[in-house]
């Protein structure tokens, strides 16, 4: 796909750029919404959800404090905790159509 959030840009300098943590701890956030996804309990499927967006997050900060002179929790008020809201409502949001689609898909085998 074209790297729209990347500013335009690719390549392996992306992965080990600013906010290339993210992209690292992106896919941990895929693999728990997928565990969430599957888990019987909605208290389970929302704290898989959240620790996976936390993951993620963490990840972003820990590069972006390593290649700036900023600490850890310098660089989680500048690049994280400014988009967790919007991020938690994301999540919510793909949860729910998720949820809307699966049922649609079961009605329709049925």
């Amino acid at each position: 796909g074209i790297p729209v959030f990347a500013q335009g840009k690719a390549g392996i300098q992306v992965l080990f750029g600013l906010t290339g943590g993210f992209l690292f701890g992106f896919i941990f956030f895929i693999l728990l919404c997928s565990k969430a996804k599957n888990a019987k309990h909605i208290v389970t499927q929302i704290a898989l959800s959240v620790a996976g967006l936390l993951l993620c997050h963490l990840f972003g900060a820990i590069q972006y404090s390593i290649l700036t002179p900023n600490n850890l929790i310098q660089s989680i008020l500048l690049v994280s905790l400014p988009f967790l809201v919007k991020d938690s409502i994301s999540v919510l949001l793909a949860y729910m159509v998720s949820k809307k689609a699966n049922f649609n898909i079961e009605k329709q085998e049925k």
